[in-house]
């Protein structure tokens, strides 16, 4: 069988609330007619993605899963903050996406835990394509329905600060359903403590 598998951190319900008022607060600039183009990610899935792997067969999990332990043994629990929303992707100037996005030195700690994670993946011969743009830390809010120009898109002010404990990395699966894709937690790695 094949699951449609993906390397997360979650984050906590405490962060979830904040985040969730920072949406609200998003949501509230947009008019009526742009709105309807905007599809919100259900708090639910808020997550941050280290590692697409795609559809993945069942006899690679136990490779997966000896990476990604690895790789959280080799990390401490940490604290992530997030303190820009923004839209995504940062190139080009169609956006597809409201990101809530990690802190600069964040996303280094983020990026260096996600090198070593792949370097493990790639010993293993997990098989998935090894993302080579520059790693930003994120979680989607929301996506848009199609591609939207800067000029259509509010602009969206505050910078916020949430502090975020992240204690494991989370193989998560993916089901893709009409109305958006289900994320579930299969396994989670803790990670070594601090």
């Amino acid at each position: 069988m094949r699951h449609r598998l993906f390397i997360a951190v979650n984050i906590t319900d405490a962060a979830r609330r904040e985040v969730r008022k920072l949406s609200e607060e998003a949501e509230k600039k947009f008019a009526p007619d742009l709105l309807r183009q905007i599809r919100l990610v259900p708090s639910a899935n808020w997550h941050l993605t280290m590692s697409f792997l795609g559809y993945e067969d069942d006899a690679e999990f136990p490779k997966i899963m000896r990476a990604a332990g690895a790789a959280a043994k080799r990390f401490p629990a940490q604290e992530i903050i997030f303190d820009t929303v923004t839209y995504g992707p940062p190139r080009g100037s169609a956006k597809r996406m409201l990101w809530l996005g990690a802190a600069e030195e964040s996303s280094q700690k983020l990026s260096t835990i996600k090198e070593f994670l792949e370097d493990r993946l790639v010993a293993e011969q997990v098989p998935f394509m090894r993302e080579t743009r520059p790693f930003g830390g994120h979680i989607t809010l929301a996506r848009f329905n199609g591609e939207m120009r800067g000029a259509t898109l509010p602009p969206l002010g505050r910078s916020p600060r949430i502090c975020v404990p992240v204690e494991s990395l989370d193989l998560m699966e993916s089901t893709l359903r009409r109305e958006g894709a289900e994320y579930a937690i299969l396994q989670k790695f803790p990670f070594s403590k601090m």
